[in-house]
């Protein structure tokens, strides 16, 4: 998001801290993500968003048209980056950039081909800009399958960070690594909790 980089990286450089930020290429300088847009971002319970559309954004839409659901606008921070926002991000202290993909798909709905082009062809976009390059990707809507790990690897790729909730240990598949989900309205005594492994949700 926009807003990651007007607001999150002076906080994480303020303090000192480093940070990968990851980069669904395609999508840089575009409009809103489809799930803001549509108000989808709960998913609705529904598996045709992720699964028959593939997590596809014109897909979705079309999906969504159907249903009579029409976009709305986001705020300027709730939208993507644009390339001249991310090429000056590259200017903060311990700021990296990793794959999140040139469209991000549902990368396990794609056939093995087509997942090997999403990631490699957002790295190749990443070093083609004399980004600092982090080889890691953050699965887009945290699916994945063995295919998708494969499709990691032969790209170069050293590891992979799903939406599964939980902390890094000793042992663990670096091409499965969990997150310590930080939900909106978190206070800051929350976030303590998660990062101690009190609160694992």
């Amino acid at each position: 998001y926009a807003g990651l980089l007007q607001v999150g990286l002076p906080e994480l450089a303020s303090r000192g801290l480093p940070a990968t930020v990851f980069v669904p290429t395609g999508l840089v300088g575009s409009g809103a993500f489809w799930w803001d847009a549509l108000g989808l971002s709960g998913w609705e319970g529904s598996r045709e968003p992720l699964m028959e559309c593939r997590g596809e954004a014109p897909r979705v839409r079309a999906w969504a048209a159907r249903q009579g659901r029409s976009p709305s606008p986001q705020a300027p921070g709730q939208r993507p980056p644009t390339e001249e926002a991310l090429l000056r991000a590259a200017d903060v202290p311990g700021i990296t950039f990793g794959a999140h993909t040139v469209s991000h798909p549902n990368l396990a709905a794609l056939p093995p081909g087509e997942q090997i082009r999403e990631m490699g062809d957002c790295l190749a976009w990443l070093r083609g800009r004399s980004l600092p390059v982090s080889p890691w990707i953050a699965y887009p809507y945290g699916i994945l399958d063995e295919g998708t790990v494969e499709a990691a690897r032969s790209v170069g790729l050293l590891g992979g960070l799903t939406t599964t909730a939980g902390r890094v240990e000793r042992g663990l598949d670096p091409f499965r690594v969990p997150r310590i989900l930080v939900p909106a309205g978190a206070s800051k005594e929350g976030v303590l909790l998660r990062a101690l492994g009190v609160i694992r949700s």
